[in-house]
């Protein structure tokens, strides 16, 4: 008996995130992943409550839950297109 073919798992690092429309951008990528057989990993798709923590907190947060979810990924896909900037996004190059 055959396991279930499971979709490669991508997690999808960009500056995209501070933008206004960023969810709408995120399911845009989603679907666009789903369509190639790949399931697409948004960083907003995820439930993160940082509200009442200070800055620093909330960034720490933010960083963990980020690389959770790129650990759990099998691949990365990163848009390092210039943002704010003459260079790509800091935290997408850690990314």
């Amino acid at each position: 008996m055959s396991r279930p073919k499971v979709a490669p798992r991508v997690y999808l690092a960009g500056p995209e995130v501070f933008l206004p429309e960023a969810r709408e951008i995120g399911a845009r990528k989603v679907a666009m992943c789903t369509a190639a057989g790949l399931t697409g990993l948004f960083p907003l798709d995820q439930e993160l409550d940082v509200s009442g923590l200070e800055k620093v907190q909330q960034s720490r947060a933010i960083a963990l839950a980020n690389e959770n979810l790129m650990r759990s990924a099998d691949a990365l896909i990163a848009n390092l297109t210039p943002f704010r900037g003459v260079a790509a996004d800091t935290g997408t190059s850690y990314e």
